[in-house]
């Protein structure tokens, strides 16, 4: 899911006015995150980069910002260990792009769209409904929570995956590294 309207919302008591508010900072704010990002690290200025993509994981986590947050919280591990790598500045760049032109939509109608089920994203951008088992799996990979064997299994035969990102997902659940299990079913 690009944003989470429904979180975003319920991170402000409902007052859909300030979260209108918050998006526009986000947007105007961080709009060009990914080409100062680039700069600063082509700089040496790492301390700079790193307090950025660190505000930038907790603005966009605070407001429902799903996918931006999850590829921050990669650049935020990466960048503390010395370097980010190019899948991930290219993953980075997409999703700001995404979240960036969603957000411009959102603020132009002044309104958040009405919640809707949960979703991901089928192609040319068309929502594919998500089954119940998928639900639940994605709600315990974002709470943490233990993934049953079972479960895994009845949501591997559900995912429009092919074998080595489902091999590659139930590495990351078997390992609990539920981000990086996040970041295959979003990608």
């Amino acid at each position: 899911m690009l944003i989470d309207y429904e979180f975003g919302l319920s991170q402000l008591s409902g007052n859909q006015a300030l979260l209108i508010t918050l998006y526009t900072r986000l947007h105007d704010e961080y709009k060009e995150a990914d080409q100062q990002l680039s700069t600063l690290q082509a700089e040496g200025k790492l301390d700079e980069a790193k307090t950025l993509i660190h505000t930038l994981k907790g603005v966009a986590g605070n407001l429902g910002c799903q996918r931006l947050h999850q590829i921050s919280r990669e650049y935020d591990e990466e960048i503390k260990n010395g370097s980010v790598s190019a899948n991930t500045q290219a993953a980075f760049t997409d999703a700001l792009g995404q979240t960036i032109d969603l957000l411009a939509r959102v603020i132009a109608s002044g309104q958040v769209p009405p919640p809707e089920q949960s979703s991901s994203e089928g192609e040319a951008g068309q929502k594919l409904p998500l089954s119940d088992n998928l639900k639940k799996l994605v709600s315990a990979l974002n709470n943490n929570e233990f993934v049953a064997p079972d479960h895994l299994s009845a949501c591997m035969a559900e995912l429009d995956l092919d074998e080595p990102q489902k091999e590659a997902l139930a590495q990351a659940i078997n390992t609990l590294d539920y981000h990086r299990a996040l970041a295959i079913l979003v990608n």
